[in-house]
């Protein structure tokens, strides 16, 4: 997070930054009147509009520059106590970095889940069938001194897939897909045109592979109820997501019958067995129902967390604030209206629990005063 303390004493150089870059613009622009064969040169505006759009150079210094202007500002609406000048700072740097704000752990969330009793185990629980997110076991099986992929494979993939598979009557392996209607297809297209490798059995395998395709988290869950409608008591998912366990909650208290449904979480030290059947019935239905919205509302993978406020903050925010979690059901059903005025509230509490705002912009001036 911006703090004035760190950027005032070097306020010159950001001026001096900015001026430079400004100049270079203005440079630029005169060499484009001097050079130009159209018979009416571009005004300014629509030469910048032009650049911005077809130079990968120029977007970045120009958005460097309205980022120097913006640390400017804000410097200068700190001083005059200028609260709408420090708003219009505020959305200069959103815009000129969109990754510039504080991106909160999703795990952090675990530790309030696992509060109650019963929820974690050190050993192994006794299931019936489990599910494999692979893209987890790709991530999290240490390649060692496998040279090709096809050694991963016969020397690392293979003998997991079989220890584990020998303890239970069936496994199922969750694969990614890549859909071209997929809400990550965009961000897939930002990585650029790079290097791409076809993987062959003699590929040669790199020392970190991780496997960055689009999640399994939502698949998991079809397995799961089909394995409960067949009539099995006990599944164990196997993956390293907070998310996944956050959606077998929720689908824990859908599902007929009670069954355990128990998820592996993490590597390492950090690996836990957790009960999310437990955790479920801990937290009653619509409590469960409402998990999923709140986790993407409190800060999940390109969702900016509440800066300075971690999970923890917003987990008993929400038991504090019920009105909340019943807005978040609704959301968790497509239900919007009339369900937009809560959530801000909702924020507003996060930072100030006895704050009688019931607006974000609200409570930004009071904070600010």
């Amino acid at each position: 997070m911006i703090n004035i303390v760190h950027i005032a004493r070097k306020r010159y150089t950001h001026q001096v930054t900015a001026g430079v870059l400004y100049s270079l613009q203005k440079e630029a622009y005169g060499q484009y009147i001097d050079s130009t064969e159209d018979e009416i040169p571009l005004e300014f505006m629509e030469w910048h509009k032009k650049k911005y759009q077809v130079q990968p150079q120029f977007k970045f210094c120009d958005l460097t520059l309205i980022l120097e202007i913006a640390i400017l500002q804000f410097i200068h609406s700190i001083r005059q106590a200028n609260f709408d000048m420090y708003v219009e700072s505020m959305l200069l740097i959103r815009f000129s970095n969109p990754w510039f704000f504080s991106l909160d752990q999703k795990s952090n969330l675990i530790p309030s889940l696992t509060s109650f009793e019963d929820t974690t185990a050190e050993a192994g629980p006794t299931v019936q069938e489990v599910l494999l997110d692979d893209a987890a076991v790709v991530n999290m099986l240490n390649p060692i001194s496998s040279r090709t992929l096809q050694d991963y494979i016969t020397y690392v993939y293979q003998p997991y897939l079989k220890m584990t598979a020998a303890h239970v009557e069936r496994m199922d392996v969750i694969w990614d897909r890549h859909l071209p209607e997929s809400l990550k297809n965009a961000a897939r297209e930002k990585r650029g045109s790079g290097a791409r490798t076809h993987a062959a059995p003699n590929t040669k395998m790199s020392n970190n592979c991780p496997c960055n395709h689009d999640e399994a988290d939502t698949r998991l869950i079809f397995p799961t109820a089909d394995a409960v409608a067949r009539g099995c008591k006990a599944i164990l998912l196997r993956t390293v997501d907070t998310d996944v366990l956050v959606l077998v909650v929720d689908a824990a208290q859908q599902l007929v019958g009670e069954p355990e449904i128990w998820t592996s979480l993490g590597t390492g030290k950090n690996h836990k067995f957790i009960a999310a059947h437990t955790i479920a019935r801990s937290l009653g239905p619509q409590m469960s129902s409402a998990l999923p919205v709140f986790h993407a509302f409190s800060g999940c993978d390109v969702v900016s967390a509440f800066f300075g406020k971690g999970n923890k903050t917003a987990w008993e925010t929400g038991h504090a604030f019920p009105e909340a979690i019943s807005t978040f059901l609704k959301l968790s059903h497509d239900n919007i209206t009339g369900a937009m005025n809560t959530p801000e509230k909702f924020v507003v509490l996060v930072y100030d629990k006895s704050s009688s705002d019931t607006t974000i912009n609200s409570a930004r001036t009071t904070l600010f005063n």
